[in-house]
């Protein structure tokens, strides 16, 4: 003699998968949060905590989420250059900016990683131009660092980065002894 399934079996056979379904599917943001949700790597909705915190709902499976810091925050960078006489050179900068909500239709990148690149190339752009000599000089010099902060803004402000200052935190100089060639020897 068998008997039926009771309805509270019912109720939880399909009531706990919809419920863990609907919990993947949620998530929140609090103030100071930047979520990006992407379908198939495009940005299709940015949610910013400080103006609306509270639940944000994505397709499973479709859709995935990418949760950032809003706000001001350090980019460092790291730059291996060879200078116009051919020494290598080291340069670590921290650049100061805020993330901002990126465009919808692009494609999403991490936007702290496209600010470092930017920095970077920025930074060996200049370096490559100078003499070994001339580097601390010329890194010293406000209105050059200023020139590359703009120049790395520019090339990072699509991927949703402002940059607005650079600072340099070290320069170094990889010294290798140069041997003389004689005269008539290979």
């Amino acid at each position: 003699m068998e008997s039926e399934p009771t309805p509270v079996l019912w109720m939880l056979v399909l009531c706990v998968p919809f419920l863990l379904l609907l919990g993947s599917a949620t998530r929140w943001v609090t103030r100071g949060e930047l979520l990006v949700v992407t379908r198939r790597g495009v940005i299709v909705r940015r949610h910013v905590g400080r103006r609306r915190p509270g639940p944000v709902v994505r397709v499973p499976l479709v859709e995935r989420t990418h949760l950032l810091p809003a706000g001001d925050h350090d980019v460092l960078a790291a730059a291996r250059v060879t200078t116009r006489d051919g020494d290598d050179v080291r340069v670590l900068a921290t650049a100061r900016g805020r993330l901002v909500p990126p465009e919808t239709g692009r494609r999403f990148v991490d936007p702290r990683a496209v600010a470092a690149d930017a920095v970077e190339t920025a930074l060996g752009r200049v370096v490559a131009d100078l003499a070994t000599d001339d580097v601390a000089a010329a890194l010293a010099d406000a209105d050059l660092l200023a020139g590359v902060a703009r120049e790395a803004d520019r090339a990072a402000r699509p991927a949703g980065v402002e940059l607005h200052a650079l600072e340099l935190d070290e320069i170094e100089l990889l010294l290798r002894p140069r041997v003389p060639r004689r005269v008539g020897s290979r």
